[in-house]
């Protein structure tokens, strides 16, 4: 008998906003703890993963994502702390990301989160070493909530008792002698008013031995609730370093010197952001103030912002997007249409551009003032990340690939990059990085015309995030059968400095979608896609970008994947992190925001009667950033008016987050599901890889 999909209920909820009439049929599946709404999720859920593995192509991708995800080693980062190197990697046939110690030859396990949770559910958050790698604070969370418990470890000799909770993105910076650090860690429940956990991320000083609770506070006291301090703690342990951050916009600067009593400002009064760490005798900065595509500052300790001496400045063409302490100067990271480019800043000023294999990325810059070396992680598409090792060499900079991952086998995989164009309805140019299977001899696009093929678009545009050449394993079984993927550079990232962040944040956050949908239509003109065979993918802020797309221009695409998305655009700042986000999209409450958030809103941009493509709505149930709300509603409204060819399926995972701590078990399951459905709707014919 085949299984039906449980139909949610309209009940209407009428009201005036601003000046406008809002009708929400399905605001009760807001209520993720209302039985109603848990057993219609979980009928909608197992419907939704039993249509999938129905499809042909399921069992393709569930086999092959199992060999490539568990046959591979996947590094996340590393720190030199003296003779020392922290790193942090899955290995092949786990779930989770564990962390380990080498020195010399010998690599030793240190945290393991699959020792005290072998089903996967418990995973490392973050890690911070001791100066000298005696201690490692870590944070340890359970199921995908990112709500993280911090622990110490005494290298070689096991766990302390100290353990805090609540340490959710905590910054930690530990005194020179070990004894404590400075660290972030929100309230307990009931100390602030509901709803506002999340928020009141504060600075505290913890000494090792003592109860959590002793543990004085530092700074934050009667600050705005929504801020976000980052910490950097001098070598000589005399200067605390706060770096107050407000959504991603604007960063206030406080110093604390330990020979006084309370955090002095800084610099408080700028429209930027501002990164950076702090040395004995200067502080260095990031920021992109009054220097639209980034610049490095350096400001001696003690004095004021007008002090401040530019060591560097970027252009469109070189967008400053990172550094690191190494010997003497900085190890500086800077993207070229999209594309990372590594230079060592030499303390006169000088630079140098140090070679990096190819097209690809850089992220993770990690070193130590004074330190003598410094790591970062290098990917591309079609490369997964190597953990790379820069030395200070008597005023010269060495690179090395310090750690290769172990058992990533791409001889499959017979597929070429190339970097397209689209033009945006503005006139603005976008850049596409296209996928697709190298074309064998004589098949050349000047050989015969294109017919196109199955293909993925996918993007972000937003929050200053870049989206650049990284390893995406989920994709190489679609690319060995033959399928294309892209993705587009769009406005809201940083690529192109925050000029092109801003112009695609609040009031210009149209055209973001105006660019995707630029990319769209560029494919589907030069035959990368075929006609009626272009999907689309978008996760989170993602998720809202496809929702949009597929909401304004239903016929360009042949179905859709949208993730742990934002989806109801005038509610979105009422749950979970909703209001760190207002700065990004506007804040609802204001009634200019909310008529641009409305105009733009994928759920009340649905259209009775019209026909939208097939839908895959992905959500979880312990999503500490993204209601799955959000889904929930978007689906029940459009399976009012789906029909056979274009079903809305719905898949709300228990026990799972936004994404950051899943277990590869997990992954494989959702990343087969994701790629079936594309698939089946977009024809992709599927076969064994051992068969072509």
């Amino acid at each position: 008998m085949a299984m039906e999909k449980p139909l949610a209920r309209r009940e209407p909820v009428e009201e005036w906003v601003h000046g406008i009439q809002v009708v929400d049929p399905y605001r009760w599946l807001e209520k993720g703890d209302d039985p109603r709404v848990k057993a219609w999720e979980r009928g909608q859920t197992a419907y939704a993963e039993a249509t999938i593995q129905g499809y042909p192509a399921y069992a393709f991708f569930r086999k092959r994502l199992e060999a490539i995800l568990f046959s591979q080693e996947m590094l996340v980062g590393a720190v030199a702390r003296g003779a020392k190197v922290f790193f942090a990697r899955r290995l092949p046939q786990r779930g989770q990301v564990s962390l380990w110690m080498r020195e010399g030859e010998e690599e030793k396990l240190l945290v393991d989160p699959e020792a005290d949770a072998p089903d996967g559910s418990l995973s490392l958050d973050w890690w911070y070493p001791s100066p000298r790698g005696t201690y490692v604070a870590f944070g340890l969370s359970r199921d995908g909530t990112e709500d993280s418990t911090l622990y110490v470890l005494e290298v070689g000799k096991g766990l302390l008792s100290d353990a805090i909770p609540h340490t959710r993105f905590a910054s930690v910076a530990w005194l020179p002698d070990e004894t404590g650090f400075y660290y972030t860690r929100h309230p307990a429940r009931g100390e602030v008013p509901e709803g506002e956990e999340f928020f009141h991320r504060r600075v505290f000083f913890h000494t090792l031995g003592r109860p959590f609770s002793e543990d004085p506070l530092i700074f934050g006291k009667d600050r705005p609730i929504k801020e976000m301090p980052q910490l950097s703690l001098s070598p000589d342990g005399r200067f605390l370093l706060i770096l107050a951050h407000h959504g991603w916009q604007r960063t206030e600067i406080f110093l604390l010197d330990r020979e006084k009593e309370n955090p002095e400002p800084l610099w408080v009064d700028a429209d930027a952001r501002f990164h950076g760490f702090a040395g004995s005798d200067f502080i260095y900065l990031e920021t992109h103030l009054d220097a639209p595509y980034g610049r490095i500052l350096r400001l001696p300790v003690g004095k004021g912002p007008e002090a401040a001496e530019e060591l560097l400045r970027g252009s469109r063409e070189q967008v400053v997007e990172g550094m690191a302490p190494l010997g003497e100067g900085l190890l500086v990271s800077a993207l070229h249409h999209g594309v990372s480019r590594l230079y060592a800043l030499f303390p006169d000023g000088s630079t140098k551009e140090l070679s990096l294999p190819g097209m690809g990325t850089v992220s993770g810059l990690w070193g130590s003032p004074g330190g003598e070396r410094a790591f970062f992680l290098w990917e591309s598409f079609l490369h997964a990340p190597q953990i790379w090792e820069a030395r200070w060499n008597q005023g010269e900079v060495d690179l090395r690939v310090w750690k290769e991952p172990r058992g990533v086998d791409l001889s499959r995989l017979k597929a070429e990059v190339k970097v397209k164009e689209a033009i945006s309805r503005d006139g603005t140019r976008i850049p596409v990085f296209v996928l697709e299977p190298r074309r064998e001899k004589g098949q050349g696009e000047r050989d015969e015309p294109r017919e196109g093929r199955p293909t993925v678009l996918t993007g972000y545009g937003g929050f200053a995030l870049s989206r650049t050449p990284t390893f995406q394993p989920a994709i190489i079984p679609w690319l060995e059968a033959g399928g294309a993927w892209a993705q587009a550079i769009l406005r809201g990232g940083f690529e192109y400095g925050e000029p092109w962040h801003r112009d695609g944040m609040r009031e210009k956050k149209q055209n973001v979608f105006d660019d995707f949908l630029a990319a769209a239509e560029m494919l589907l003109a030069e035959r990368v896609a075929a006609p009626g065979k272009l999907g689309i993918f978008g996760r989170s802020n993602g998720g809202l970008l496809v929702g949009a797309a597929m909401t304004q221009r239903p016929e360009l695409f042949g179905a859709v994947v949208c993730g742990v998305p934002l989806l109801d655009m005038i509610r979105f700042h009422l749950f979970l992190l909703g209001p760190h986000w207002t700065g990004e999209y506007g804040d609802p409450e204001n009634p200019e925001d909310f008529h641009w958030l409305y105009a733009y809103s994928p759920y009340h941009r649905v259209q009775p009667g019209k026909t939208y493509p097939p839908v895959f709505f992905f959500a979880a149930a312990q999503d500490g950033r993204v209601d799955p709300l959000h889904a929930r509603k978007m689906a029940a409204l459009l399976q009012e008016q789906e029909g056979e060819k274009n079903p809305v399926l719905l898949r709300v995972e228990e026990g799972a987050g936004h994404g950051a701590g899943k277990p590869a078990g997990r992954v494989v399951e959702e990343q087969a599901l994701v790629w079936a459905f594309f698939a089946h709707h977009l024809d992709l014919q599927v076969s064994r890889p051992d068969q072509r």
